[in-house]
């Protein structure tokens, strides 16, 4: 797919900004590739992390600040799944904010690609100058997204060890397929128990069965993909991971 402009939607305050390509540099691109497969620590933005979840046909993203979710963002470049991703966009605003009044005059964009954007109440403790910065943030997320989900859709999922220290480790299964138990198990210390975030097709998260009985350190990146995944106050939203996780798809594992 062949893209020179996307729409950028702001459904706080319904500003639209239209958004070119070559308005982010390749820089830009390369340094945040790594990035937007599994998140993480936002490189030269100190205290900024990113959580994202890939759809078929698009993305939905929340940025953090020092552990806290500032704005969160849907990112549509298939018609078939744009409805998805706004329908994730108004459950959050609407969960967040009134649904009375809070996204009945919210119009989502007429053209794929469009980025949705949510900011969240928790941005007003952010300094001015991240405020300002966050919106082209936001843009250079979201076409660094797109220019990676045509490659993704040729290679398969690359799965991800995600420690507990915050480290991020590609790995591999031995056979080049499937990871046994026996390696799963190594992974994560101990037994293992197959976790699946609510609404993601395919992408799960291993985890040590016996993490928190054992006193295991919380997981911090995994934790808030777990969290971000779910409805903002459900219990389920409230639950920790801990330990090292494999993050992989479920055809990844024996």
């Amino acid at each position: 797919m062949v893209c020179t402009a996307l729409q950028h939607y702001t459904l706080n305050t319904g500003h639209t900004r239209v958004s070119p390509r070559n308005e982010v540099c390749s820089e830009a691109i390369a340094c945040l590739s790594p990035l937007v497969e599994s998140g993480g620590p936002i490189p030269k933005c100190p205290g900024f992390d990113l959580v994202v979840r890939h759809l078929d046909g698009g993305s939905v993203f929340s940025i953090w600040h020092n552990g806290v979710p500032v704005v969160y963002c849907g990112f549509a470049w298939d018609q078939e799944c744009e409805q998805q991703v706004w329908q994730s966009l108004v459950s959050i605003y609407d969960e967040v904010y009134d649904a009375r009044w809070g996204t009945k005059s919210a119009q989502k964009p007429h053209t794929v690609p469009w980025l949705g954007g949510v900011l969240l109440p928790s941005i007003i403790f952010l300094p001015r100058d991240s405020v300002l910065m966050l919106a082209d943030l936001e843009r250079c997320i979201a076409w660094t997204l797109f220019e990676a989900q045509r490659c993704l859709r040729k290679q398969p999922f690359a799965a991800k060890l995600l420690k507990a220290s915050g480290e991020i480790v590609s790995i591999q299964p031995k056979n080049g397929a499937a990871f046994s138990l026996m390696e799963l198990k190594e992974f994560v210390g101990g037994y293992i128990q197959i976790v699946q975030p609510p609404g993601n097709s395919g992408a799960i998260l291993v985890v040590n069965e016996n993490g928190k009985s054992a006193g295991l350190l919380k997981n911090a990146l995994a934790t808030r993909m777990w969290q971000e995944c779910c409805k903002p106050g459900s219990p389920r939203s409230q639950d920790d991971i801990v330990g090292d996780v494999v993050l992989c798809q479920t055809s990844q594992v024996l």
